[in-house]
């Protein structure tokens, strides 16, 4: 049907576990890795005819089927997006409609999107508490969050030297004054 119709496309929800592995995420990353090898299979087999394949690999989304990873549990869910703002499913649905509307000769292979604060599947930036305290927040993230407030600039170099000397990245926070 999608070949003899003259102008089809396929599009493949993936995720950015697709690409990368993370730890607990086994069954996951292999399900997204085999999703992606089958699209670019499919590209490959259907090479030539008139149908566009394009696979979407968001990062975070939040959405109902997170609880079902915690065994329902929708508390321990809500925290895997605290202190940031995850995806959306219409975030995701404008994607693949830019993308099926493009031109019929244009084909958009890969979609990878994040939110803002997300750099893989493993690092996030997370902000905590009141942004317009007089302090400031340190958030560090690869799974394990450590919250640190400072009064003041050297408070916070010292709190910097000490964390990169275990081998954390550093993000800190502003308040507006």
């Amino acid at each position: 049907m999608i070949v003899g119709g003259g102008n089809g496309h396929i599009v493949l929800l993936g995720s950015i576990a697709g690409r990368e592995v993370y730890e607990g995420g086994a069954g996951y990353a292999a399900a997204k890795h085999a999703a992606r090898a089958s699209n670019e299979t499919l590209r490959l087999e259907l090479l030539g005819k008139p149908v566009r394949i394009t696979e979407v690999a968001p990062g975070m989304v939040g959405d109902r089927l997170l609880a079902a990873r915690f065994g329902g549990d929708a508390e321990r869910a809500a925290k895997t997006y605290e202190g940031l703002t995850p995806l959306t499913a219409d975030d995701i649905a404008d994607l693949v409609a830019f993308a099926v509307t493009r031109p019929a000769h244009v084909d958009i292979d890969v979609i990878t999107v994040k939110p803002r604060d997300q750099a893989s599947a493993t690092r996030a930036f997370r902000r905590y508490g009141v942004m317009d305290a007089p302090e400031f927040r340190t958030i560090i993230e690869p799974f394990r969050i450590h919250s640190v407030e400072a009064a003041a600039d050297d408070d916070a170099r010292a709190t910097q030297g000490r964390v990169r000397s275990v081998g954390y990245n550093l993000f800190q926070v502003h308040a507006q004054d």
